[in-house]
Order: C-alpha cells, then sequence, then structure tokens
C-alpha cells in the first residue's frame, strides 16, 4: 500500500504545476516567515487558502483544512528544511520533499511544493508538469518571451509594443537590461515562427514568400 504521494499518474497524463496551490521557499525566505520560532499564515496562490507555519530552524510545521470525501479535517505536516552556502556568498534555502511512494522516500531538495489533498508535495511526487514543457519550441518561445515582457508591463501580449519608461521605482539600467531580454525573446520567438512558416511553404512550393 502506498504512502504520502504514491499513486501519481503516469508521464502521459501530466497535469499543470501552474495550476497547484504552490508554497515557494524563496519567496518565504523573503518575506522573513523562515525565522525560527516564528509562527504566521500565508495564503497560497492561485487557490487563496490560508496555511498556518511555524519555522524551526531545519523544520517548517504547516497546518491547514482541507476538504475531504469524508468531510473538513485539519491537516499537519512538517517539512524539512536545508540550507546550503552559495558560491559567491549568502546561502540557498530549500524544501525536503516528505513524499513516500514505490517502498522509499523522495527527499528531493525543492524550491517549491504543491498542494494535493493534505499534503505538500514535490512536482516529481505529484507527476506534474510545468506549462512550457506540454510546449513545442515556438510554444516556449513565446512563453519565455511573454515572461521577460512582465518584468516591466503588465501586458504579457508579445506583439504589443515594449514601454519606453521604467516600472516605478526601477533603476534606468536594470529597465534597459530586462527591455533588451524582452526583445531579444520576442525576436528568437519571431525567428522560429518565420522558420516554421518557411517549412510549410516549401512543402507546398510557396518557398519564396519570405
Amino acid at each position: 500500500m502506498g504512502g504520502i504521494g504514491s499513486g501519481r499518474p503516469r508521464r502521459g497524463g501530466r497535469r499543470r504545476a501552474e495550476n497547484h496551490p504552490v508554497l515557494d521557499v524563496n519567496v518565504l525566505r523573503r518575506e522573513g516567515r523562515l525565522r525560527p520560532g516564528l509562527s504566521t499564515v500565508v495564503t497560497l496562490s492561485p487557490s487563496q487558502e490560508n496555511v498556518g507555519m511555524l519555522a524551526g530552524q531545519e523544520s517548517l510545521r504547516l497546518a491547514r483544512r482541507v476538504a475531504l470525501s469524508e468531510g473538513a479535517v485539519t491537516s499537519y505536516q512538517t517539512v524539512g528544511l536545508v540550507r546550503r552556502p552559495c558560491n559567491l556568498g549568502g546561502e540557498r534555502t530549500y524544501f525536503i520533499c516528505s513524499g513516500t511512494g514505490s517502498g522509499h522516500a523522495c527527499g528531493r531538495r525543492a524550491g517549491k511544493l504543491y498542494a494535493a489533498r493534505q499534503y505538500f508535495l514535490c512536482r516529481h511526487c505529484l507527476g506534474l508538469a510545468y506549462v512550457c514543457q506540454n510546449e513545442d519550441a515556438l510554444g516556449r518561445a513565446r512563453l519565455l518571451a511573454s515572461k521577460k515582457r512582465r518584468r516591466i508591463t503588465c501586458n504579457p501580449d508579445i506583439q504589443a509594443p515594449l514601454p519606453i519608461m521604467k516600472p516605478k521605482h526601477m533603476h534606468w539600467r536594470t529597465f534597459s537590461r530586462l527591455h533588451a531580454e524582452a526583445a531579444s525573446a520576442k525576436t528568437k520567438a519571431d525567428a522560429i515562427l518565420i522558420a516554421r512558416l518557411q517549412k510549410e511553404m516549401a512543402m507546398y512550393g510557396m518557398a519564396e514568400a519570405y
């Protein structure tokens, strides 16, 4: 009989990680929620449900209300934390996934854990894929271009003109760098699209269009 995270779907039917409520260790660290002894409540995205947290030196105690077929229950889970030094100074914090399946514990280091019924587990244990993993080369290029745009504008449409004014509180040097990255990403997406159109046109004897 399987444990936490067992019975996950096979690769062919993978769900999207972006659709699941997520705990991001980097967000929690930036917000100061991982200080040992601190008790706090965090609101998950995109579900907007609340999770109670008690931080320890090497673990994070979680509590949340979960709706099951037999009714609502309060689920408790202890997630391990590990801190590793960075090459250029400072340290990086990871969750340790507590999923079990196939007779062994997961134990993966993860920056994000996703909610599934009572527990938070890594995407490998839940069989989740990122949106970009379900896209072809053109789709991935467009997603990247849109992601780059959102650093400097709220409009994710890669066909819209890039802004000429920086967001409030952003340095001009940072804005110039992000602007160039967004423009480069769009150029690469356009190049993939043109190459695809040329290939399709060549198949139908229309190779001179571009």
